[in-house]
This record gives C-alpha cells, sequence and structure tokens, in this order.
C-alpha cells in the first residue's frame, strides 16, 4: 500500500518516464522529475532521495500492489521490458487496496480537491468497496444537460462511468454463466474491481 499522497504520485511520474523512449531514465532523471512534480503539487520545494526512487521501483516491480512491473535497468538506464507496459492499464485485485487508496485519498482530500473529479471518483469508490464516505466528501447530483458535439471528447467523469458500466456487465455476465466459478474465486485476487488509470488522472 502507498504510505501517502506522494507516493502516488511519484509512481505517476515513474511511469511516465519509463514509458518515453525518448529520455535516458537514469536515477538522477528520476529524482529530478519526482522532486519537481511534488513541489508542483505541494508548492513546496520537496527533494526525493534516491533511497526513495529505489524503494519505489521495487514495490513497481513486486506483487505488493499488484504492479508487477517488467522494470529493467541497462547502461545507467530504467525502463520498460515490455514497451506497451503502463501502471494506468493495470487493474486493482484486491479489494483491501481499493479501501486503503479510498482512505489515502479522503486523508489527502485538500491536496486533491481542485481537481473537479475528485469527488466523483471518491463517490465510485464508495459504491465499489461499500465504504461510506464523510458527509463533506459526497458527491451533488447533477441533471445539467450538455450538447455534445461531433468528435466530442469524454470528459474525465464520463470516460469513469463507461469504465464501470462495462466492468460491471462483466461481472454480471460471469455471474449468471458461472456462478460456482465466481463463488470459488469470490476473494480472489482476479477479480477486477477498478483501474489504477483512473486514481492516477484525478491525483
Amino acid at each position: 500500500m502507498p504510505t501517502n499522497l506522494n507516493a502516488l504520485l511519484r509512481y505517476k511520474v515513474i511511469d511516465e518516464c519509463l514509458k518515453n523512449n525518448q529520455i535516458n531514465c537514469s536515477i538522477d532523471l528520476l529524482i529530478k522529475r519526482c522532486s519537481n512534480a511534488l513541489s508542483e503539487s505541494t508548492g513546496q520545494l520537496k527533494s526525493i532521495s534516491e533511497r526513495t526512487i529505489r524503494e519505489d521501483i521495487r514495490v513497481l516491480r513486486s506483487d505488493v500492489l499488484g504492479f508487477n512491473a517488467p522494470i529493467v535497468f541497462e547502461n545507467g538506464r530504467y525502463f520498460y521490458e515490455d514497451k506497451n507496459y503502463s501502471l494506468f492499464s493495470k487493474p486493482i485485485n484486491q479489494l483491501d487496496v481499493l479501501k486503503q487508496v479510498q482512505e489515502l485519498l479522503i486523508e489527502n482530500f485538500e491536496k486533491i480537491d481542485t481537481n473537479k473529479n475528485a469527488l466523483h471518483l471518491l463517490a465510485k469508490l464508495s459504491e465499489i468497496t461499500g465504504e461510506a464516505l464523510p458527509l463533506k466528501y459526497k458527491e451533488k447530483d447533477s441533471n445539467i444537460f450538455e450538447f455534445k458535439i461531433p468528435n466530442y471528447k469524454k470528459t474525465y467523469i464520463e470516460e469513469l462511468d463507461d469504465y464501470l458500466l462495462q466492468l460491471n456487465f462483466k461481472k454480471n455476465h460471469h455471474n449468471f454463466l458461472k456462478r460456482i466459478i465466481l463463488l470459488f474465486n469470490k476473494n480472489s485476487k482476479n477479480q477486477e474491481h477498478f483501474r489504477w488509470e483512473y486514481i492516477f488522472k484525478a491525483i
């Protein structure tokens, strides 16, 4: 479990660096990029240690959060062995991890409340985890109709809602066709509860 919101922000930055084949992703570059991102996010000058970045890489390589990132280190450079890999596309298979992420976002809400998507994210996480939100974080209903022009780009909220509809359809379909298997795997780590993509986009 990430120890704080800063850890999630670092994971996001590290992923962006490792995906970029156009840069020499050294440990010094990761330190610089993560320090800059945290300084911008907090409004205070932050300096990340080499030890912290190396620990982040260890976590990302492991199954602690289900990433199992194929991070390779060659000639002083870090990169993903699988060029198509990204933390964004990884599912959160452990409901306990999702509950802890929800708690982390609530505790640090003042740092992400400038993002208009944060309340919607928390509302959806609460529905999935069954963990109630403090009243002040509950989302207000909106019935505003928005006219969509051709080639309209979906908002974060629309993307998230569409994803959850598809995810629920898969779960219900699986439940209908294979009740016994679903019951057997009720607490399985292989059941997708959410995607990291929507966590990272909201912080």
